[in-house]
């Protein structure tokens, strides 16, 4: 008859075989940006938690006040994209009606904003363009496909439209239609495209993408369709990464400017029962169809001022942008919001030491760049494992230094290594111990 004992220890065999089998999918990490909003890099972690980091608002001058707005950084300038009321305008107000206008904004910094003197139009300044209903959610961006005929592409339209039509430019200011017929054709068994729809060139894909709104299951979503040529599209598959009851307004999707591989997703969340008000949330994908939500908790609350709590009043400017070297920023109507650079969430210590191990990489670089934040007391430690959690062979104390201090770009160095390069090709896994710390991002460079 078998013990107890060996019954157990057969158990612990079968589960550590199982885990140990799970964990043995290799991670082709290159040299690509890895930023921890998700447990991707991650096979166990003892005594750290995942946290969701909160921008902090900060002064600003003459951010507009429009609706649907998108922002563009160019070489020279920050300009902004939004919709506004003509003020003779008394009809109705209907998505798509006569009062609506696009018009933009331009700032030096991303600090101090002023209407752009675009010149198309004699009595209205910053004038983009009127073409009702197209002016409800024109919604533009920067083509970076390599082989793009223009500089500038937008999308916009309503279900009433017929689907959504295609808009480009040279220089983000004068911007043609493409056809008298919608590219994206509104589907009569949904109910779509009434708030802002997104595209853009995906590096990461090869092809446009588009994410644009859609009622599913009785809520408000988004729903998703891709182009090699920002004509012919795909049948669109819905995403619904709602939690149970939930609404999201508008999806808020991007490609992160420091790392175009992974998308991520300023989400508005609506609350129909509570006076309509709204909120922000993160979340993000790797593959453009599943998106995760470790973080179900607000990103950006209404806040402190009253008028933030009412009907529809926090919806985040569409695309985030560097501000400097160490920090982006998220606008909003009359706001910004600064955030880290690749802040977005962290793998966070508080006093008590704590580790994570991640899953097997394949070593491209030749040395570790990591993002990270210590108190004066705490630290980041890391260690060099192979495949099975054990150290390399023939390769003596792969440890780090003591990593002391609040840097965006540290290159990681060796007690006795001088670099990565005698590891290259090798299949390893890093140990990373924090202490009163917070790791935001890693990257493996040449």
């Amino acid at each position: 008859m078998i013990s107890k004992h060996l019954c157990r220890l057969i158990l612990l065999v079968c589960f550590t075989a199982f885990k140990t089998s799970y964990s043995q999918e290799v991670i082709d990490i290159g040299l690509q940006r890895e930023l921890f909003v998700d447990h991707h890099l991650v096979d166990s972690i003892n005594g750290l938690a995942f946290k969701l980091n909160k921008p902090q608002e900060v002064q600003s001058t003459n951010i507009p006040n429009g609706y649907y707005q998108t922002i563009i950084k160019t070489d020279s300038l920050y300009r902004i994209y939004f919709r506004d009321i003509l003020a003779f305008y008394k009809g109705e107000g209907y998505d798509g009606n006569l009062g609506e206008i696009t018009k933009s904004a331009i700032s030096n910094d991303g600090y101090n904003w002023q209407e752009e003197p675009t010149g198309l139009n004699d009595s209205i300044t910053n004038y983009i363009s009127y073409d009702p209903p197209f002016n409800h959610n024109f919604t533009p961006f920067k083509d970076t496909n390599p082989n793009a005929t223009h500089q500038y592409k937008a999308l916009s339209g309503t279900r009433a439209s017929g689907g959504l039509y295609y808009f480009y430019s040279d220089d983000g200011i004068t911007f043609e239609k493409y056809q008298e017929a919608p590219i994206i054709k509104n589907n009569p068994e949904y109910y779509a495209f009434d708030s802002q729809n997104v595209a853009f060139w995906s590096e990461f894909e090869n092809q446009y993408v588009c994410y644009f709104r859609r009622s599913i299951n009785g809520l408000r979503s988004f729903a998703r369709t891709t182009s090699p040529d920002f004509i012919h599209w795909s049948e669109p598959v819905n995403i619904f990464p709602n939690l149970p009851g939930e609404h999201l307004y508008t999806s808020g999707t991007q490609p992160y400017f420091r790392a175009p591989h992974l998308y991520i997703a300023l989400a508005t969340r609506f609350f129909p029962d509570r006076s309509n008000s709204t909120d922000i949330v993160f979340m993000n994908s790797r593959n453009g169809l599943t998106f995760n939500r470790t973080f179900k908790e607000a990103f950006i609350r209404p806040g402190l001022m009253p008028e933030r709590w009412g009907n529809r009043s926090n919806n985040v400017t569409l695309n985030v942008v560097p501000l400097d070297t160490m920090y982006m920023g998220i606008f909003a109507r009359n706001s910004l919001y600064k955030i880290r650079m690749d802040g977005f969430a962290s793998v966070s210590s508080n006093f008590e030491e704590g580790f994570f191990i991640t899953k097997p990489l394949r070593l491209k670089g030749n040395n570790l760049e990591i993002n990270y934040s210590t108190t004066a007391g705490g630290y980041v430690f890391i260690e060099i494992l192979d495949a099975a959690n054990n150290p390399i062979p023939n390769v003596t104390d792969a440890i780090s230094e003591k990593l002391i201090g609040d840097e965006i770009s540290r290159t990681v160095t060796w007690k006795n290594l001088a670099d990565l390069s005698s590891l290259k090709g090798r299949t390893i896994k890093l140990k990373i111990t924090l202490k009163e710390a917070d790791l935001y991002a890693l990257k493996f460079n040449e």
